[in-house]
């Protein structure tokens, strides 16, 4: 099924026990890649796993389907740049901090140079969105962003360490686990805002 979709006429050779990348360049419009990604098992089979994963300046999107469960894993990831009043603060806090929107999988992770919002979404068979679809739901995500950055710019750190409820494992990105300070929903959302 997986062959379907993949030009025997590219560049890129498939390689057993590797990803297969048969596009890996070019943009639809500016400010978007994307690359479409076939995976074999270690047996040098098909594993019947498809990968669509789209940049674009705000985020990344990486859809992927499972032929064994029949269903579409779409993880959504805003990574905004830095301001100095981001680092400065974060710095100043001394630890990373992690929010759980409840009722949803949307996570804030954050640190003095690490800021990222993620979400998981699952949908039964193949499921694929095209940019505008992306697009859209980025800035959705975007808009929780900046509510969370708004808080975290004009309280103060006392403010923001009072909204802990206590800690959360994570994996940084180099595999490393980190025992990080847990925000509370709805006291930090409670926090005043910038106008």
């Amino acid at each position: 099924m997986v062959n379907s979709f993949i030009n025997k006429n590219t560049k890129y050779p498939i390689y057993k026990d590797k990803y297969f990348t048969p596009i890996c360049k070019g943009a639809p419009f500016k400010g978007n890649t994307i690359n479409i990604i076939q995976k074999n098992d270690v047996k040098g089979k098909q594993h019947a796993e498809l990968q669509i994963i789209n940049t674009y300046y705000s985020g990344c999107v990486r859809q992927v389907y499972n032929n064994k469960d029949n269903k579409t894993y779409t993880t959504y990831n805003i990574f905004p740049n830095h301001t100095k009043w981001y680092t400065k603060k974060m710095e100043d806090i001394k630890h990373h901090l992690y929010l759980e929107i409840p009722n949803s999988k949307i996570t804030i992770e954050c640190a003095p140079y690490h800021l990222v919002l993620k979400t998981d979404v699952e949908h039964k068979g193949m499921y694929f969105e095209g940019n505008i679809d992306n697009i859209s739901r980025l800035k959705e995500l975007n808009e929780i962003l900046k509510d969370f950055k708004k808080i975290l710019k004009v309280n103060t750190i006392a403010d923001i360490v009072s909204t802990i409820k206590g800690s959360r494992e994570i994996i940084d990105n180099g595999g490393q686990t980190l025992s990080v300070p847990h925000l509370d929903f709805k006291k930090y959302f409670k926090l005043k805002r910038d106008k």
